[in-house]
């Protein structure tokens, strides 16, 4: 069984996913390859530097994330150009990367573009981490070191909070305590074994 785990920008999903690691659960996780496929002399690497110029590498050759982020949120051709290089190799190592994690109760897809790029359909059901925007903003600026308004741009590119909910089976409330949300994840987890052993 694979369960799709998503949510807006600083929800809260890594936070989400390494609980339910401690539990066992193997995560083929969309973050974790975004960053493989563009290490220092990856050919997605190249493609990227050929397309956005030397100034989105650091000094050691690795990828300046920041600088990236800056080109392709000030502008939407930017920002396809960019997914065009990285999402087919991005969804071509997950669904190699869930065929090796399947033999779990349940595997998790993690992808913050979950339902952008259209990843639910290799899931058996999806779970959204929520919470109110204005804490995404703060969680967001604090954590990248990014100005709201950064932040804010960033969630107008993803589909709209309400339409996430609409599309979640199961909706973690990550607005509380941190102890609020394992308590959550724990009665989701046992749902979720029960769910695969019948």
């Amino acid at each position: 069984m694979i369960i799709g785990l998503t949510g807006g920008i600083a929800s809260g999903k890594t936070t989400c996913s390494d609980f339910l690691q401690t539990k066992g659960i193997k995560i083929a996780d969309a973050d974790v390859e975004a960053k493989a496929i563009l290490a220092p002399n990856s050919k997605a690497l190249a493609q990227v530097v050929k397309n956005f110029g030397y100034e989105v590498l650091q000094e050691d050759g690795t990828l300046n994330r920041a600088v990236l982020r800056e080109k392709i949120f000030a502008q939407e051709s930017a920002r396809r150009r960019l997914n065009e290089i990285t999402h087919p190799l991005i969804r071509k190592n997950l669904i190699a990367r869930l065929h090796e994690i399947q033999q779990t109760p349940y595997a998790l897809l993690s992808a913050p573009l979950l339902f952008e790029n259209n990843l639910q359909k290799f899931c058996d059901a999806v779970v959204v981490v929520d919470l109110p925007v204005e804490q995404q903003l703060e969680r967001g600026a604090r954590r990248d070191g990014q100005n709201k308004s950064a932040i804010s741009q960033i969630i107008k590119k993803q589909i709209t909070r309400e339409k996430r909910l609409i599309l979640a089976n199961y909706i973690i409330d990550n607005g509380q305590s941190l102890d609020n949300t394992q308590q959550q994840l724990e009665i989701l987890h046992q749902h979720l074994i029960y769910l695969s052993s019948i």
